[in-house]
């Protein structure tokens, strides 16, 4: 928990790790960080250094999880689709890390309490496994793009976003 706040997973990086799969590391994390824009931000609700902080750790955890993502496919065969499934499983984990680590520091800096404790209160195996959940639904969502017709996309579109609301409840 940070402060009041629950710490909590978006299918949203659903979507980011398919874009890691489907675009090249610079375009993938500008389209991660646009993505996460919300209701809020567009609306002004939002605080201006909290929506920037937002859009900069979406870009920096996008693009390091793209990058990790396309070193690693690059070791195997890029057809193959459990390297690449694999591969988006190795980035998920490092966005996961990276998005971790940066809001604990910054929660940290702001609540004058050490980085450890943070991480220690709000780090939880469940937030992991919903992070390389979403990301093997990613991974298929992106192959099926690739590979089948864009009607089959919207099919398990529908698929994922029924899956959220089951997890929600």
């Amino acid at each position: 928990v940070f402060g009041n706040q629950s710490v909590s997973v978006s299918v949203g990086f659903a979507a980011s790790t398919a874009m890691i799969v489907l675009f090249p590391p610079s375009v993938s994390m500008v389209l991660i960080s646009l993505s996460s824009i919300s209701w809020g931000d567009v609306t002004g609700k939002n605080l201006w250094y909290k929506i920037a902080f937002n859009r900069s750790m979406f870009l920096f955890c996008g693009g390091i999880a793209a990058t990790v993502f396309t070193v690693i496919r690059g070791f195997g065969d890029p057809n193959d689709v459990t390297w690449t499934i694999g591969s988006n499983l190795v980035a998920g984990l490092v966005f996961f890390v990276a998005n971790l680590l940066l809001l604990a520091t910054v929660v940290a800096l702001a609540s004058d309490r050490p980085v450890r404790r943070i991480l220690s209160s709000t780090y939880s195996a469940s937030t992991l496994i919903s992070y390389l959940t979403l990301a093997t639904f990613g991974s298929t969502l992106a192959l099926i793009y690739i590979r089948v017709p864009p009607f089959a996309v919207l099919f398990v579109g529908i698929l994922l976003v029924a899956f959220s609301d089951a997890l929600r409840n």
